[in-house]
């Protein structure tokens, strides 16, 4: 019997860096990668001004994703849980509501982000220990991609040391 998938979660600006170095396809090979509508709908939205503008392929995206509904519940309880909620994108925002509905006892679950505002509230929610960054991600699946720095183990090592800290 095969051994499962772990589950990650990812946002928006994850689903972005991983076509832009083309190893999405490669990715949710390894992974069971999951997110939410919110984040679906700005991954397909894309920022179409922007000179870095990356395409997402609906097709292509949609056969390598689950994508999970947030309710008003959910997001409630979450603004509960953390009032530094409200300062997130809304795709960062029903991401973590989503994740902080699941039962804590069954969250072998890894979230990648690269904001710095959403590593923050995911610590906040208790979540410190489930976050990865892109670049780990990356070299665990043997892939070898020239990621920016925000999707770094160091970065995000870094940001979660400043939460631990206070700073």
């Amino acid at each position: 019997m095969s051994k499962p998938r772990r589950l990650v979660l990812v946002d928006t600006m994850i689903i972005f860096e991983a076509h832009r170095t083309g190893c999405w396809a490669r990715l949710a090979g390894i992974y069971e990668l999951r997110t939410v509508e919110k984040v679906q709908e700005e991954a397909l939205a894309g920022r179409k001004t922007r000179t870095d503008y990356i395409a997402v392929n609906p097709a292509e995206f949609g056969s390598r994703i689950a994508v999970e509904k947030v309710s008003e519940r959910m997001l409630i309880e979450a603004y509960k849980a953390c009032e530094d909620l409200g300062l997130l994108d809304d795709g960062e925002k029903h991401l973590l509501a989503y994740i902080h509905s699941l039962d804590p006892d069954e969250r072998p679950l890894l979230l990648t982000t690269a904001d710095k505002a959403a590593i923050k509230v995911a610590c906040q929610l208790g979540l410190k220990d489930n976050l990865i960054s892109l670049g780990e991600l990356v070299e665990r699946g043997t892939l070898d991609r020239d990621l920016k720095t925000q999707y770094s183990k160091e970065f995000l090592h870094s940001e979660r040391t400043k939460f631990s800290l206070g700073i």
